[in-house]
């Protein structure tokens, strides 16, 4: 599956000061591996990110 979402990535280094002040577009599909450096203290990530559909909404339309 296909996406392309905003997300906020952020550094999890304890010395590190940087904070996204916006979010970031992600393009991908499951399971791609996603690189991202922080701009702060330049420590290197990769990522990925999964959709699950959830089924939603769910009404009764009619009764057997």
């Amino acid at each position: 599956m296909e996406y392309e979402v905003d997300v906020e990535i952020i550094c999890d280094n304890d010395d590190c000061q940087y904070y996204p002040r916006e979010f970031e577009t992600v393009q991908g599909t499951d399971g791609e591996i996603h690189n991202w450096t922080c701009p702060g203290c330049k420590t290197k990530y990769t990522f990925e990110i999964e959709f699950e559909p959830t089924v939603t909404n769910i009404k009764q339309v009619q009764k057997y």
